[in-house]
C-alpha cells in the first residue's frame, strides 16, 4: 500500500475515502478493521457500513481470510503481511496477537458488524421506534411492493 492508503487505514484518524471502483477502497477498509483488531478492539464493537449486500459479504470474507492467513503464516511471512497492513514493523505483541486472532474469531459468539446502510438503519428504527416517532410494528416493504403501491396511487 502507498502512504495515503496506510494513513487512510489508520483507525486513529477519521477518514473519508472517495475513489473509483477497483482502486482499493475495500482493501483500505479491511486493513482498518484489521488494525482495530491489532489494537485489541472487540469484534462486536466494530461496525462497517456498505451500500450493497455483496460489498458486505466481500468485507466479511476479506477480514476472515486475512485472519486465517495470519494464523497460518510463518513468522517471517506474518511480519511482512503486518508491515503491509500497518505500514511499519510490528511489535512482538502485535505478532502474537495477529497469530491468535483467527482462533479467537472462530471461537467467539461475537462478530464484526458488517451490514448495509439500509439494514443498519432498519435495526436502529426497530430498536428505537418511539424516538423515531414511528409505529413499533412498522415493516419495510420491498421494491416490488413499492412499485405496486405507486401504481395504485397513480390511478
Amino acid at each position: 500500500m502507498n502512504l495515503l492508503q496506510i494513513q487512510a487505514s489508520d483507525p486513529e484518524f477519521s477518514t473519508w475515502v472517495a475513489a473509483s471502483a477497483g482502486t482499493g477502497k475495500t482493501k483500505i477498509l479491511t486493513d482498518r478493521v484489521l488494525r482495530l483488531l491489532l489494537q485489541h478492539a472487540e469484534f462486536n464493537k466494530i461496525l462497517c457500513l456498505t451500500f450493497t449486500n455483496a460489498a458486505a459479504g466481500e468485507m466479511k470474507e476479506r477480514i476472515a481470510s486475512a485472519l486465517a492467513d495470519w494464523a497460518n503464516a510463518t513468522t517471517q511471512d506474518l511480519e511482512k503481511k503486518l508491515y503491509s497492513t500497518i505500514g511499519r514493523d510490528c511489535t512482538k505483541k502485535e505478532l502474537a496477537l495477529a497469530q491468535s486472532l483467527y482462533n479467537k474469531y472462530l471461537n467467539s459468539d461475537e462478530r464484526i458488524n458488517v451490514q448495509t446502510i439500509h439494514s443498519f438503519c432498519q435495526k436502529l428504527l426497530k430498536k428505537f421506534p418511539l424516538e423515531a416517532n414511528i409505529s413499533p410494528s412498522f415493516t419495510i416493504i420491498d421494491e416490488t411492493k413499492t412499485y405496486i403501491i405507486l401504481q395504485q396511487i397513480k390511478k
